[in-house]
């Protein structure tokens, strides 16, 4: 059985829906030696957007999102409406869709057929095991409305932080899936050495990554965030930035 991965989604307001749209997924498939129902499982890396406030556009995609032959689960990224997705009423175990976690795991459902992994947990699904972290810095936030448009949770809290670090430390995963990448390494992955002197805040997030990827052992990183499409191996670790494309988890 097959789990894909798409990149930033924002309730699909700039097209990334295209991908997903039933044509794509079977030339898809047929690139990739498999069917659409051996498709058991989408994630998306950051940025769903669902539940966006006062959004008839984000129910209309997610609806028709949740009625592919395939459960749908989010990495929470920096434009998520946060208290709302979190709502412990939204809460289901992760044996709700087959997969299974740690003491921390669980999955909060948004739609029929979509959730959202509880961010900085222990995934495993089809056998991989998976570490899911979320969040990054909205470098937009000034021309945004808290908790309409902009959410502080976007960052992770100082409890979060040591929680992350102390949890994972020595631990070996098949893949993590997140919405951003160390700070450290994006120069490489974007072969810009340039690419942190952007003139935007630094991301907090990033810099907690680098930390990370000190003290794990992971094969694969796949992230969003930046829009853009690129697959670069450093120092072990192969990093898979996705934006309007999808790949199939390793």
């Amino acid at each position: 059985m097959a789990v894909i991965l798409s990149g930033d989604f924002h309730s699909s307001g700039f097209g990334e829906a295209e991908v997903l749209k039933t044509k794509y997924l079977r030339i898809f498939c047929s690139l990739h030696g498999i069917k659409l129902p051996d498709i058991h499982y989408h994630i998306i890396l950051g940025d769903g957007g669902a539940l966006w406030p006062n959004s008839k556009e984000s129910d209309y995609w997610f609806e028709w999102l949740s009625m592919k032959p395939f459960i749908t689960l989010v990495v929470p990224g920096n434009h998520e409406p946060y208290p709302v997705i979190y709502d412990e009423q939204r809460k289901v175990p992760c044996a709700a869709t087959g997969i299974t976690g740690d003491s921390k795991a669980a999955l909060y459902k948004v739609y029929d057929n979509i959730f959202y992994f509880q961010r900085n947990s222990e995934y495993s699904i089809e056998g991989k095991k998976l570490l899911v972290l979320g969040g990054a810095l909205s470098v937009d936030q000034d021309m945004r409305e808290p908790y309409e448009s902009w959410w502080p949770e976007e960052l992770l809290s100082p409890q979060e932080e040591q929680e992350l670090l102390s949890s994972t430390k020595g631990k070996t995963y098949d893949a993590v899936l997140a919405h951003t990448a160390p700070f450290s390494r994006l120069p490489d992955i974007f072969e810009n050495k340039n690419f942190n002197d952007s003139g935007y805040p630094v991301d907090p997030t990033t810099q907690i990554y680098d930390r990370l990827i000190e003290n794990i052992g992971c094969g694969d990183w796949y992230f969003g965030h930046f829009h853009r499409n690129t697959d670069k191996t450093i120092k072990g670790i192969s990093y898979h930035c996705l934006y309007k494309r999808i790949m199939l988890l390793k």
